[in-house]
């Protein structure tokens, strides 16, 4: 068995070390808020000679070690890691405004430009719970399904500190970016991606754009039962506008001359409860007003059949 073809297809393949000035420029990189800086851009430089398949010599990294411990990151800062785990799709933020899983600009150009993207990756880890990552590709095959699996090479760069994108539930809930958590990402940057065939499941087992159509289904339902309650709302006759408008006086301290009357308890919270309320107290006024001593006086007369004066 010839076994030097294997041997030197392993060599070819193999990436080669970052030189000495590439790994001092890398080594200056800072875990934080920062994301762009000088430390980024040898690892781009060195990942556009990458050739496709390249994975000889790749670590399998230890994802919490690197995340929680500052040593272990400055010793493999730089390092050549195989990443698998589960493409995560497309922040819901980023598909509404159009820039998907483009990186809209850096601060130095470059050949880059346009063509950089920012994948999520829920990767595989000993416990089963995944952890959520952050990949830099520069030459990244189509976008896979949420869910899909994918397989890399790539180099550790840093751990960022970003709020992270909402979801779509949370945007229904009316959360905004502002009120997002920070949470802390580990950074890797490499050339492109190798995706598994078949359908995209989310990490849940439900794909991702069934949940955004559902959210949106969920919205349009709010909005219908919204307008259908508006609809359904009696309007207020003139009588009850009236006691509408005494009652939002007597809450702000002013009170008409015309107005000394008093109106008996608050009117209950709720709008269809309270114009009820109103339309009951109307007709009160009503028969109370046909019962005045004048009229009581009128009727007696009319019923004795005597003249008018």
């Amino acid at each position: 068995m010839n076994l030097t073809a294997p041997l030197l297809l392993t060599c070819v393949l193999a990436i080669p070390p970052l030189s000495p000035d590439q790994r001092g420029q890398v080594e200056t990189a800072t875990d934080g808020e920062v994301f762009d800086e000088p430390a980024l851009y040898p690892l781009l430089k060195d990942a556009l000679t990458w050739e496709a398949g390249d994975e000889a010599g790749a670590m399998i990294p230890d994802y919490e070690s690197l995340l929680n411990n500052a040593e272990e990151r400055a010793r493999l800062r730089g390092g050549l890691f195989l990443i698998e785990g589960r493409f995560i799709g497309v922040p819901h933020s980023r598909k509404q405004d159009g820039t998907g899983l483009t990186v809209q600009r850096l601060s130095r150009p470059g050949p880059w430009e346009g063509k950089l993207q920012q994948w999520g990756v829920k990767v595989d880890k000993a416990n089963d719970k995944g952890e959520a990552i952050l990949v830099y590709l520069l030459d990244p095959p189509n976008e896979p399904l949420a869910g899909q699996r994918v397989r890399l090479v790539a180099r550790f760069y840093k751990v960022w500190k970003s709020k992270r994108y909402l979801t779509a539930e949370e945007e229904l809930k009316g959360m905004k970016l502002e009120d997002a958590p920070v949470e802390s990402f580990l950074v890797f940057v490499g050339k492109t991606a190798t995706v598994s065939a078949g359908s995209g499941k989310s990490l849940d087992g439900i794909d991702k754009k069934f949940l955004w159509v559902v959210g949106g289904a969920v919205l349009i339902m709010i909005v219908g039962w919204w307008r259908i309650r508006k609809n359904l709302t009696p309007r207020m006759t003139h009588a009850q506008q009236r006691l509408m408008e005494r009652r939002e006086a007597r809450e702000a301290g002013v009170t008409a001359d015309n107005d000394m009357v008093d109106d008996g308890e608050p009117l209950p919270e709720d709008p269809i409860e309270a114009m009820e309320e109103m339309e009951r107290r109307r007709r009160a006024a009503a028969e109370a007003e046909d019962t005045t001593p004048e009229l009581e006086a009128l009727k007696a007369v009319q019923r004795e059949g005597k003249p008018l004066s």
